[in-house]
């Protein structure tokens, strides 16, 4: 994806969280991304860009998941 090139040029640990229905960066695409930038990218889909009535889950519960998911930055100095 072109749009993503300059993302290679980071040379930090970078974190990326963006929800499966967000409009301006698709999904499916997230992976092939965060995988060509090696082991110092990592990646969490939240289920849903907007939370949906229907999925069961609240605002509060996706900021939950979301917080918890930013705790990658421990794995980074286990290792």
């Amino acid at each position: 994806m072109a749009r993503a090139n300059h993302l290679a040029e980071l040379s930090l640990p970078v974190f990326f969280i963006s929800g499966t229905r967000d409009r301006l960066a698709d999904a499916k695409h997230w992976p092939d991304i965060v995988t060509s930038l090696g082991a110092s990218a990592c990646l969490h889909l939240l289920d849903g860009a907007k939370v949906l009535k229907r999925s069961g889950r609240t605002h509060d519960e996706m900021l939950v998941e979301a917080a918890a998911a930013t705790d990658w930055t421990a794995a980074l100095h286990s290792s």
